[in-house]
Formats: C-alpha cells, structure tokens, sequence
C-alpha cells in the first residue's frame, strides 16, 4: 500500500511540475517569442544589415569613381590651359619648322676628321 501511495504522489509530483513548466515556457514565448522563430529573425536581421552595407559599399564606390573621373578631367582642363599660356599667341609649336636664319643642330657640329690627320693614331673600333 505504502508503494501505491507513493506511486500515486510522485505521479502528481511529476505533473505538478510538468504544468508549471509548460506554463512557464509558454508565458516566456508569449513575452519573448519562440527561440526559433528569434533565430530565424536574427538570421533575417542579419541579410538585410549585409544587403545594405553590401549596397552602401556600391554606392561609395560610384561616388568616388565619379568624384576622379571630375578630378581627373578639370586637371587635364588646367594642363591644357597651363600649356596654351606657356606656348602663347606669339610663339610657335615644337612641331613647326625651324626659321631659316637659326643654323641646325648638325650644322654646328664641326666636321668629322681622318685618323691620320688626328696624329696617326689609329682608333680602336677601326679595323
């Protein structure tokens, strides 16, 4: 009998607690949330926060690639304007032919003598 007793107690025991911790266990998923469904959240959370930062990172980029090319392009406006008040109105390209008056570089160069009459001595690169 004592056994039965027994039996019996720690069967209402055992449901006792059951009952308090299911009851628990639902007011903390009332007031929390499920612990998987939060996860899944978080997990959601975490793709839009690498979307946006992913999209800001674009965006960051196109701004500087555009901030160069502008850069870029008023620096090469400066050069050219630089260039065209170095040369100025009055003088002439690099390309333009020379005036006729100014001698040549190879006209002033003096003329190529013989080793004989440089002192007979001969030259070692000549055979």
């Amino acid at each position: 009998m004592a056994c039965d007793k027994i039996a019996e107690y720690r069967e209402l025991l055992s449901n006792n607690i059951s009952d308090k911790l299911n009851a628990y266990s639902y007011q903390l998923q009332t007031r929390y949330g499920d612990p998987r469904v939060y996860r899944a959240q978080v997990e959601q959370m975490r793709r839009q926060d690498e979307h946006v930062a992913h999209w800001q990172d674009r965006q960051n980029a196109k701004l500087l690639h555009d901030a160069y090319a502008r850069q870029q392009a008023r620096h090469e406006m400066q050069h050219s304007e630089r260039m065209l008040k170095r040369r100025g109105a009055s003088s002439r390209p690099r390309s333009a032919k020379a005036p006729a008056q100014t001698k040549s570089r190879t006209q002033l160069l003096p003329e190529p003598r013989s080793p004989a009459a440089a002192g007979g001595a001969a030259s070692p690169f000549s055979e």
